[in-house]
Order: structure tokens, then sequence, then C-alpha cells
């Protein structure tokens, strides 16, 4: 598959479903350094890689103000996708276990 196809948006783009949808897509878009990016396009298809990520995440908890783990943007790499995982319910915060001092 060549690049021209692999970087190709939807043909037939749907419009965002939510206010975060769409600032997750313009963030992508900009991250992508493409004019536009639909609900369902994937960030890596699209031309994203690790690096550009690593960016991704930055950018959209700086614009989002949320909080965001890493591997939500490559278990999900849509802006759909993404809006789920943060409009959904609240995850548990992953604690640590209490460390024993040992003698």
């Amino acid at each position: 598959m060549g690049t021209a196809t692999m970087n190709a948006p939807d043909p037939h783009p749907h419009p965002s479903r939510s206010q975060t949808e769409a600032e997750i897509a313009a963030v992508i878009a900009q991250v992508l350094e493409l004019d536009s990016v639909g609900p369902e396009d994937n960030f890596f298809d699209r031309g994203g890689n690790s690096m550009r990520a690593m960016r991704l995440w930055g950018e959209l908890r700086s614009v989002l103000g949320v909080e965001l783990e890493l591997r939500q943007i490559f278990e999900t790499p849509t802006p759909a996708g993404l809006a789920a995982a943060l409009e959904g319910p609240a995850q548990p915060a992953v604690t640590r276990p209490k460390l024993v001092r040992r003698s």
C-alpha cells in the first residue's frame, strides 16, 4: 500500500459527535500537519509514529486539561476512540503498593 493511500482521509468523513472529539481531531491534525482529521481517522494511518504520539500526548493534556495515559493513544488512535475513553466512566487511579521498611 502506498503512502498516499495510507495518509488519505476518510472519503466520507462524519461530523464530530462531541466538542471533545472535535478538539482531539484538531490537535491530531496540528501534530500531523494536516488540514483536517475525521473522527474515525487513525492517527498512525495518517502519518503518526511513536515520536509524534509523544507530542500528541503532551498537546492533548495541555489543550484539554486532562490526564491521559500515553498508552491510550496506541490503544484507541482515533479522535472518536480517545474522546470515548476520556468521556467514559472515570478509571480508578493506579496506586503504588505501600512500601514496608525491612530491618
